[in-house]
């Protein structure tokens, strides 16, 4: 596991947290657990489809969490499962 991105990772945790606290916003950042490599493979098939390849960040960032739900306010940091949901660009 890439320990640059997960550092990353949590400190946006830590960041969010905090600003949630400051707001008195109840709601904390839940980081969901890693991508299943089917998953992940479904995934790199997805954007292969869209004419790119998955960035390597992202794969890393998958790898760590599959997203993260109410990352801010007002919307979430998207991972895999929301890529491939059938509602994400009617996949």
């Amino acid at each position: 596991m890439n320990k640059a991105m997960k550092d990353l990772v949590e400190l946006l945790r830590v960041q969010q947290e905090q600003i949630f606290e400051l707001v008195d916003f109840e709601e904390r950042p839940d980081l969901r657990p890693p991508i299943d490599q089917e998953s992940l493979s479904r995934l790199e098939k997805w954007w292969l489809a869209r004419g790119a390849v998955l960035p390597k960040s992202y794969r890393q960032f998958l790898l760590i969490c599959d997203g993260i739900e109410n990352f801010c306010l007002s919307y979430s940091l998207l991972g895999g499962r929301d890529l491939l949901s059938d509602s994400y660009f009617g996949c």
